[in-house]
């Protein structure tokens, strides 16, 4: 038995397989700590969302649903392969209204859907299987990105 097929054997080894078979070593240590610390920014951010009173969780749940349906619905860019989705309106809309951590759960949300239609449909269509690791670190990724780029600074004092 190889070393290949025995490291295959432990559940960490049959996970990496399955999500990730064609990733290196420093790839998949980048892809791992990227998802735990985007599911901790994620935590974080419903804990804080889930502090607001219920008339703004309401307010929260319509925009981020409204911005993840306008995920699924891509403006494309004429002869190009770009696309984007209307949903950053909804996103900065509910920044404005409730903060940082509102907003990354809107955005993490626009992001699984983004991922989930732009990457291919299944092991079939993809060998290498990199839409399970898509669909898992866009979202975490954004969350990370929209919480370290909206994080409120710390309120400056003057001497005078």
């Amino acid at each position: 038995m190889d070393a290949l097929a025995a490291g295959r054997t432990t559940p960490w080894g049959r996970l990496h397989g399955a999500l990730m078979p064609d990733y290196n070593r420093r790839a998949t240590v980048y892809w791992w700590t990227m998802v735990t610390i985007g599911a901790l920014v994620l935590a974080y951010c419903a804990a804080e969302v889930l502090k607001l009173p219920r008339r703004a969780l309401l307010q929260i749940v319509a925009g981020a649903a409204i911005a993840t349906l306008a995920g699924f619905f891509p403006v494309r860019i004429p002869r190009s392969t770009n696309s984007f989705a209307a949903g950053e309106i909804f996103i900065f809309l509910v920044l404005l209204l409730h903060g940082a951590p509102a907003a990354s759960l809107a955005a993490a949300g626009e992001a699984l859907v983004g991922s989930w239609r732009t990457s291919s449909a299944g092991p079939a269509a993809s060998p290498a299987r990199r839409w399970r690791s898509s669909r898992c670190s866009s979202p975490a990724r954004c969350s990370i990105s929209r919480s370290t780029r909206c994080a409120p600074t710390a309120p400056t004092t003057t001497a005078g």
